[in-house]
């Protein structure tokens, strides 16, 4: 560990540390200029929707459940629980997480995460700069620009939080860069070693990667595995001990992203694999795959008019412009790309370090275009091995690095500024109007509007509070209309996410949003969503609800008829928020009842009121929940129904029965009087019918349950 630390600190003079510093404060105030900080309460948000309200309820959840992944006031009604949606960012949940000791207000936490990641990208980046011998004045503006590329700045204003925490990447390409200059040894200062130094900061820098978002880490397994093959095609590059060292990186990330991702692989082991929660198709990596065209030309709302305009066109009346408009590398990045594009067509045989990290950076940077790019080998990826990641456009941000360093190396290759005061000083002269000219090419005069942003959270936070009021602590809110979670579209004018607004400005309620899709807790949320009024209210009473949460943005008619119905099935007048977006129909309390969910493995109700069905895989489970106090007794109703004419055998086994039965296409009819006792009860079936053959449904489909009946036995 010494010679580790060594290594890591060997430049590290006051010269060094006080550019290290240098850099640190003035990403900071170059932030707070481009931002306009003093106008934010760090109380709110910096922006309003979309997906980071979800990394808020990440934040707020840890906060009041000590993790993310579970949270008691979400998901009613029983529960919230991430497993299915679960990625490899451990990092950033840990960095969160520490914040939250010192921040009582979970906005508070991610706002100042985000401002941290432009110091800690800076300084990264300028520990690799300057690893690679480039002078401390050009190492600062390099890492300066890199920071600020806009890909952190757009995705900051897509809320991207995660994809914004990306100061792993100048070390991972660090490691990769030593992969490929064979600068990881068995063997140091004349002694075998099973792990050098540089090795093991290699594989500290794999770990933390895995840790830090799946995308990251993909992509450096994919650039590990290209210096692999940079390494065969060296003429020095052959024996099986150099790809030694790039096999153990790649397996340290692959196993860092299992271990980061474990309680997904063990919850899906247990419960089924959830294909509804964040289903991806091929298709999508040619959506969201990259283009040269969003590298090179200028960012979104230039600065200057012209520029804006010219990009405005662009994406107005090109195809296919999404999130890769993003990508754009900024003028200094686009000239450092061009370059390296040339530099394939160029290979200097000069004995110059400088030189040969340029040439393993074009052979990365080429690659990392080909697996990027629409069509490329992302999409080849995803209609062969899996389709889930479909965001290749995100690859941009280690293109940028990639470009950055290969222009500061080649232009400090070719002035050697050391031999005369002059070059000096017309150099340092030349790399501060660089830094000025790259901040303001890469950054959009654009702000949030802090004043407006503060009222809209306030308005939200009266609202709810009223709500608090208005009904017992702890009690379970039902909010409408059904939206599923994760990532489904939004519904009119209600975003994704939107119904988060809830519990992000209450202390003591349970929200019923956040039931994960595919699972018991949403199927039975969207089922009684989907009933008349009357059944609807019976069976939100049951369950134990005290409210209605509404949300106009999600209807057509923005709930007027709805607003109507309940007024005059319940008599009473809903709250309404300031704005008139918002409705509160309070519950009074009524006699428990029973509440059916349908689980794991089950999927949504299909067909009409009079002839219904639901599908299911291999198994699946049914958990009747009698909220009385007293024991019931009820009528269980349905036939059961396979997709094939040939006989498949299945099972329900519960504690009170053990029926085995003969299913096919047609139906087999099933009756039973069972003795309900307070409590949950679960039922499950199983069936050994083969898969019904469904192109087009991406579900596991066997069996079905039809026209399921549920009634009290009098």
């Amino acid at each position: 560990m010494k010679k580790l630390f060594n290594l890591l600190m060997k430049q590290k003079n006051s010269i060094e540390m006080l550019t290290y510093f240098a850099v640190a404060m003035l990403s900071v105030m170059i932030l707070i200029w481009i931002m306009k900080l003093w106008k934010l309460d760090l109380q709110y948000l910096f922006y309003y929707g979309g997906d980071i309200w979800l990394d808020a309820v990440s934040t707020k959840g840890m906060m009041e459940n000590g993790w993310f992944i579970h949270n008691k006031f979400l998901g009613m009604p029983t529960g919230y629980s991430v497993y299915d949606f679960m990625n490899s960012d451990t990092l950033h949940y840990v960095v969160l997480k520490l914040f939250s000791y010192f921040f009582n207000n979970y906005a508070a936490a991610i706002n100042v995460y985000y401002f941290l990641t432009f110091p800690l990208t800076a300084v990264t980046a300028l520990y690799v700069f300057r690893h690679f011998n480039i002078s401390c004045f050009a190492s600062l503006v390099g890492s300066l620009l890199y920071a600020f590329a806009p890909y952190h700045l757009m995705r900051g204003s897509a809320v991207h939080l995660f994809l914004c925490a990306y100061y792993m990447v100048p070390l991972a390409v660090a490691a990769i860069l030593w992969a490929c200059g064979q600068e990881y040894r068995f063997i140091e200062n004349g002694k075998n070693k099973l792990f050098g130094s540089k090795l093991i900061a290699g594989i500290i820098i794999c770990l933390l990667v895995s840790s830090s978002g799946i995308y990251y880490a993909f992509f450096s397994v994919f650039f590990l595995f290209v210096a692999g093959v940079y390494l065969l095609l060296n003429k020095d590059g052959k024996k099986t001990q150099n790809l030694m060292p790039v096999l153990i990186l790649i397996a340290t990330l692959i196993l860092g992203v299992l271990i980061n991702t474990s309680p997904r692989i063990l919850y899906c082991l247990k419960h089924g694999k959830n294909v509804s929660a964040n289903y991806r198709s091929p298709q999508e990596s040619e959506v969201y795959g990259l283009r040269i065209t969003q590298l090179v030309f200028p960012a979104s709302y230039h600065r200057i008019p012209l520029l804006a305009k010219f990009k405005q066109r662009y994406n107005t009346s090109a195809p296919l412009v999404n999130e890769n408009d993003m990508a754009s590398l900024g003028f200094v990045g686009s000239i450092g790309f061009l370059m390296l594009l040339i530099w394939l067509f160029y290979r200097s045989h000069k004995p110059d370090k400088r030189l040969d990290v340029i040439t393993r950076l074009s052979f990365l940077n080429i690659s990392a275009v080909l697996l990027g790019t629409i069509g490329g080998f992302g999409s080849i990826f995803a209609y062969l091995i899996s389709p889930m990641l479909r965001g290749n456009n995100r690859v941009s941000i280690f293109i940028a690095f990639f470009s950055l360093l290969a222009f500061f190396l080649f232009l400090e290759h070719l002035i050697d500024f050391k031999k005369s005061r002059a070059i000096r000083f017309f150099y340092y002269l030349f790399l501060f109007f660089l830094l000025i000219i790259g901040i303001f090419d890469q950054t959009s005069s654009s702000t949030p509007n802090y004043g407006c942003l503060k009222k809209r959270y306030e308005q939200d936070a009266d609202f709810i509070r009223n709500i608090e009021f208005s009904v017992p602590a702890n009690a379970m809110i039902f909010q409408l209309p059904y939206l599923g979670f994760p990532e489904a579209p939004g519904i009119h004018n209600l975003p994704v996410y939107g119904h988060f607004r809830g519990y992000l400005n209450s202390k003591a309620l349970r929200w019923t949003y956040g039931a994960m899709r595919g699972r018991a807790n949403d199927i039975w949320q969207k089922d009684v969503a989907a009933k008349p009024v009357d059944e609807f209210l019976a069976n939100i009473s049951k369950a134990g609800f005290r409210g209605i949460y509404i949300d106009r943005g999600g209807y057509a008619d923005k709930a007027v008829a709805l607003e109507t119905e309940l007024t005059n099935k319940l008599r009473i007048r809903p709250l309404v928020n300031n704005n008139n977006t918002l409705l509160f129909f309070r519950l009074l309390p009524s006699e428990a009842g029973e509440v059916l969910l349908w689980g794991d493995r089950f999927f949504y109700l299909e067909g009409t009121k009079d002839n219904n069905w639901r599908w299911g895989n291999s198994g699946g489970e049914l958990t009747i929940i009698n909220n009385r106090k007293v024991t019931m007794q009820a009528r269980i109703q349905m036939s059961l129904a396979t997709g094939y004419d040939e006989f498949s055998d299945l099972e329900i086994k519960s504690s009170w029965f053990l029926e085995k039965l003969k299913v096919n296409a047609r139906g087999t009819p099933f009756d039973k009087i069972i003795t309900i006792s307070p409590g949950a009860h679960l039922i499950k079936f199983t069936c050994n019918a083969k898969r019904v053959n469904a192109p087009l449904d991406p579900r596991f489909l066997v069996f079905r349950v039809v026209n399921f009946s549920f009634e009290e036995a009098l």
